[in-house]
């Protein structure tokens, strides 16, 4: 449903109707829809993780800024490839709702990585201005899957295609993180 209808859409009975169960169903797994959306989102930020290592190891032998660059790549690639997952991950209401630690737990894996790896850019840099780079990554990378997603880049026709401009932000992303750290 969240690929193919809006995420407001989403509500318990119609996803009990379109499985063809009773409209009970779905509350023995899920207490409310925004349960069963969280489940949605932490199978995307699982998804993400491992695109992201998969990433991270094929740039193994790579240096830092080239490591960096390519699970910047792969962050980027995922939210632009799964973007109703990549919506549902970062619902506004999911920071405040109780009993969501799962979900969480994997968002906050996906920025550990992150600051791992920008902090690799300078391991003399300490873990706070590591996260600090890595949250301006993580904030410039978000802003243009953001303007990309929601068709205000998408068909500017002075850019270049989708797959050129997600390598090309790659590599901005890896080389604002060395900028930030001072390196």
């Amino acid at each position: 449903m969240v690929e193919h209808d809006d995420v407001s859409a989403v509500s318990l009975r119609e996803v009990a109707r379109r499985a063809g169960v009773t409209p009970g169903a779905p509350y023995h797994h899920f207490p409310s829809r925004t349960m069963l959306l969280a489940a949605v989102a932490e199978e995307g930020f699982a998804a993400l993780a491992e695109a992201m290592n998969r990433a991270a190891g094929a740039a193994f032998t790579a240096s830092a800024l080239e490591r960096l660059a390519a699970i910047s790549t792969a962050y980027l690639r995922f939210a632009l490839e799964h973007r109703a997952h990549y919506r549902v991950m970062f619902l506004p209401e999911f920071p405040t709702e109780p009993g969501l630690e799962a979900l969480q737990s994997a968002g906050l894996g996906t920025l550990m990585r992150l600051i791992d790896s920008v902090h690799a850019l300078k391991p003399s840099a300490s873990r706070h201005e590591a996260l600090v780079a890595a949250v301006a990554c993580w904030s410039m990378a978000h802003g243009f899957v953001a303007l990309w997603n929601d068709g205000l880049l998408s068909k500017t026709p002075a850019l270049p295609d989708r797959e050129a401009m997600t390598t090309t932000m790659g590599r901005l992303v890896a080389a604002s993180a060395l900028a930030a750290l001072g390196a």
